[in-house]
C-alpha cells in the first residue's frame, strides 16, 4: 500500500513534502544540541535528504553516512568537512557512500541517528523497513556498544511523509529483533520537544 503510494507521488512533492519535516527537525532542541548526527542518502520515491545533509554540515555538525558491507550489514562513517555529498562513490542502488572514516559506532558525540523506513506507527514507534535489515542489525550493534561503554542510546528519529504513518487502527507487525524509534517527524506531526505543535 505505501509503496504503491510513494511510486505515485512526483519527485516534486517528495523533495517538498520532505523538506517541510527537516523543517520541524531543524527548530527541535534535540537537533539543535546534537553534536553527531547519523543520517542516510536518499533512494528515489522515499523521503529525500538533501536539504537536510547540507544543514547538518552547514550547522558544523559529525555527519555520518552508511556504507553497505554485506547484504546484511552496514556501518557509518563520518564524512570530512567541506565534502560534496553528490560527488561521494555510489552503490548499486545508485546511493552515496562513504569508503572510509570515523566509525559512528565508536564516536561519543553521536547524539541522534535518523532513520529512514517505509511506514511508522504512531501508536507503537514501530518501523517497516525495506526487508533487509540493515537499520535493525546496526541499532542492535551501536546498542551494545554503548551499554559496554556506559553511554546513553542516541535518539533515534523517524524521518517520513504523512503518508508512510500508520496511525490507531493500522499495525506494522513487529519482529523480535526490530527496533521501536524514539521520535517520528513527517510534514504535519513531529514527537520532539520543541518542535511547533501540528
Amino acid at each position: 500500500r505505501v509503496r504503491s503510494a510513494l511510486r505515485a507521488m512526483t519527485n516534486e512533492y517528495i523533495f517538498e513534502q520532505s523538506n517541510l519535516a527537516c523543517e520541524r527537525l531543524f527548530i527541535s532542541k534535540e537537533y539543535q544540541n546534537a553534536r553527531g548526527i547519523a543520517c542516510f542518502a536518499s533512494m528515489e520515491k522515499e523521503f529525500q535528504t538533501q536539504l537536510l545533509l547540507d544543514r547538518i554540515m552547514h550547522d558544523d555538525k559529525k555527519l555520518f553516512l552508511p556504507k553497505c558491507i554485506t547484504k546484511r550489514d552496514m556501518t557509518l562513517f563520518e564524512i570530512p568537512k567541506n565534502t560534496s555529498i553528490s560527488e561521494l562513490p555510489k552503490n548499486q542502488w545508485n546511493i552515496p557512500e562513504p569508503q572510509v572514516g570515523n566509525n559512528a559506532l565508536e564516536d561519543d558525540h553521536l547524539d541522534l541517528v535518523l532513520v529512514p523506513g517505509l511506514a511508522f506507527s504512531m501508536k507503537t514507534r514501530a518501523r517497516l523497513g525495506q526487508g533487509a535489515g540493515y537499520y535493525d542489525t546496526w541499532l542492535s550493534t551501536l546498542q551494545k556498544v554503548r551499554i559496554s561503554r556506559n553511554l546513553p542510546m542516541p535518539l533515534t528519529i523517524g524521518l517520513c511523509l504523512d503518508e508512510q504513518l500508520f496511525h490507531e487502527n493500522d499495525e506494522i507487525p513487529l519482529q523480535p529483533h526490530d527496533f521501536l524509534i524514539h521520535h517520528l517527524v513527517a510534514p504535519s506531526f513531529s514527537s520532539l520537544s520543541s518542535s511547533f505543535s501540528s
